[in-house]
Order: C-alpha cells, then structure tokens, then sequence
C-alpha cells in the first residue's frame, strides 16, 4: 500500500489493522485473549 492512501483503500486498512491489533494482544497478553471467548470480535469493533 502506498503512503499516500486515501478512503478506497480502507478496506484494505481496516483487515491488516484489525488483525496487528488482535495479533499484538495474543502476544502480550494471551491469558486475557484466552480467558474471553469473543475476543476477536470484541477487538475488532473496538478497533475500527
């Protein structure tokens, strides 16, 4: 993706974002992520 992106490429964003976000959370704080069964959705719609 470019540096100059605009709001056609949000879908884009918003996959690779959701994603990092939840990924980073996996990573640092696995017993969280593990402990709550819809954690990814929860992320998600608190990201985007």
């Amino acid at each position: 993706m470019s540096i100059d992106w605009d709001g056609k490429d949000m879908p884009i964003v918003a996959k690779h974002l959701t994603k990092a976000v939840y990924e980073d959370c996996l990573k640092e704080e696995k017993a969280t992520v593990d402990s709550i069964s819809d954690f990814g959705k929860i992320a998600n719609g608190i990201t985007m």
